[in-house]
C-alpha cells in the first residue's frame, strides 16, 4: 500500500523555538480541542482562546509547554511560521 505525499503530518522547519515564550501549561478549561498537530507542536484551542502546545520526548519523560493565550488568527500566523510555510 502506498500512501499520499500529504499522509504525514508536516514537520517544523522554519522559526527556531527558542525565539518563542513558552511557558508551562495552563489549565484553561476541562477540554482543549487541537484543531492541527505537527510532530511535536499542537494548535490548540480552548474557551475560545488559542495556543500552540509543544511536547519535547527526550531520553526522560515528555516536557510539555505552550504560548500564551491568543486570537485564532494570532495563532494561525504563529503557527505558519513554525512550520515555515
Amino acid at each position: 500500500m502506498t500512501f499520499p505525499e500529504t499522509f504525514h503530518d508536516p514537520h517544523v522547519v522554519s522559526i527556531a523555538a527558542e525565539d518563542v515564550a513558552w511557558r508551562k501549561p495552563t489549565p484553561r478549561s476541562s477540554r482543549v480541542r487541537v484543531r492541527r498537530h505537527s510532530g511535536h507542536y499542537d494548535l490548540c484551542q480552548a474557551g475560545g482562546l488559542w495556543f500552540i502546545r509543544r511536547t519535547v520526548r527526550d531520553a526522560g519523560p515528555a516536557v510539555v509547554s505552550e504560548t500564551i493565550e491568543m486570537s485564532s488568527v494570532e495563532a494561525e500566523l504563529l503557527w505558519t511560521r513554525l512550520l515555515g510555510n
